[in-house]
């Protein structure tokens, strides 16, 4: 199994478009706002709220666009192999998911490094929390990604992969977020409490203000679960329609 995911890990590292849209994109994102951000005082808060809209942005398009374009173009060898081979849901979602994981663990390092060195992002004890429950949020995207590689074509995908993304991304960038500076509609705001990121959001912010998150955590948690649970079945049902 550790050889598989060395493979694998190894394979994504050298696709240039995983290191250009999750990894090159984030860090301008993250320079573009920082400078846009005003004062010296506004920039303080600046470097670490901006610090977590990088890996939002980055982990979400990793597990959303990236994860579901590699299984969906894999798809033709991954339905040979659910045809010869006795491999389980649980072992096919289980490895590819630590893949990505790992690689997302790599995105929020390089993030941070960058913002730490180019910034001066203050690193401690609650903005490494902060950044663990964007990690933890991002396992959802990871099975989404998974669900919708295996659910859809690759002309499909392409077509609805960025306004997807985006509309996945309008609904994580909350207004909590960014207080005083975004005032979103009712109707919108409703919306988001229907999708994870609004939940991630809260506890970050109950973090920064040394807040209890146990809730958001416990509804995040809720998420990440129910869409694994539904991976599976959605690669039931691939492999079941393979070997017909």
């Amino acid at each position: 199994m550790l050889t598989i995911l060395k493979l694998e890990i190894v394979k994504v590292l050298r696709n240039k478009r995983f290191i250009f849209f999750t990894l090159v994109v984030p860090l301008v994102l993250y320079t573009v706002l920082y400078n846009f951000s005003g004062s010296d005082m506004d920039k303080e808060n600046a470097v670490t709220v901006l610090a977590i809209v990088a890996s939002i942005f980055a982990t979400v398009g990793s597990g959303l666009n990236t994860l579901s374009s590699r299984v969906t173009r894999e798809k033709p060898y991954i339905t040979n192999i659910l045809n010869i081979t006795p491999y389980s849901p649980f072992k096919f979602i289980t490895i590819t998911s630590l893949v990505q994981f790992f690689l997302n663990i790599v995105i929020i390092t390089v993030i941070i490094v960058y913002g730490f060195l180019v910034f001066g992002l203050e690193i401690n004890s609650p903005f490494i929390l902060m950044e663990t429950i964007i990690l933890f949020s991002s396992i959802f995207y990871i099975f989404l990604g998974l669900s919708l590689g295996f659910l859809l074509d690759s002309v499909t995908l392409n077509t609805i992969a960025f306004p997807l993304y985006f509309f996945v991304m309008a609904t994580h960038i909350t207004e909590d977020l960014f207080i005083g500076s975004i005032d979103f509609p009712g109707f919108f705001t409703a919306i988001q409490k229907v999708f994870p990121g609004i939940y991630a959001n809260s506890a970050v912010i109950n973090i920064f203000n040394d807040k209890n998150f146990g809730s958001d955590f416990f509804i995040l948690t809720g998420y990440v679960a129910a869409m694994f649970v539904i991976s599976i079945f959605i690669y039931q049902v691939n492999k079941r329609k393979a070997a017909s």
